[in-house]
């Protein structure tokens, strides 16, 4: 019985060990996008004021953050977000106040597979962010 039992502890040993060994594998990349709520303007009527889109895996390592003005309403917007490959997670804030249409893009350097949750709302800088009229929250992974 012994001779038996020591024949299949090497293999299991090996198999465990490679089992050990193995690492998990890190949260799959995903790009995310979230609007604002809607805002009023005399030429487009109710329509979301703006946009942010995440994007992952652009290519040289860095993921990058697009925010746009989408309604000639008279708010900027702002993109507010948390950043969980940080110590200090946030709350950040980007804003975009050149008007309708106006966009800006920034580059980020996230660890891996570490999550961004960010949402959109209107903005001036005299008022500052107009929360009730802000879009959901949402993720991506870097």
């Amino acid at each position: 019985m012994k001779k038996i039992l020591a024949r299949f502890a090497v293999p299991l040993a090996a198999v465990g060990g490679m089992v050990a060994a193995t690492a998990t594998p890190a949260a799959a990349a995903s790009d995310a996008r979230a609007y604002c709520g809607y805002t009023y303007s005399s030429s487009l009527g109710n329509q979301r004021c703006g946009w942010s889109g995440f994007e992952s895996e652009v290519g040289d390592g860095t993921e990058k953050l697009v925010l746009q003005d989408n309604n000639p309403d008279g708010y900027g917007v702002i993109v507010q977000y948390f950043r969980y490959d940080m110590d200090a997670t946030g709350p950040y804030s980007h804003t975009v106040t050149g008007g309708y249409g106006a966009a800006s893009t920034w580059t980020m350097h996230m660890t891996e597979g570490t999550e961004i949750s960010f949402r959109v709302c209107p903005y001036n800088s005299s008022y500052g962010i107009y929360t009730n009229k802000c879009g959901s929250w949402v993720s991506g992974i870097a």
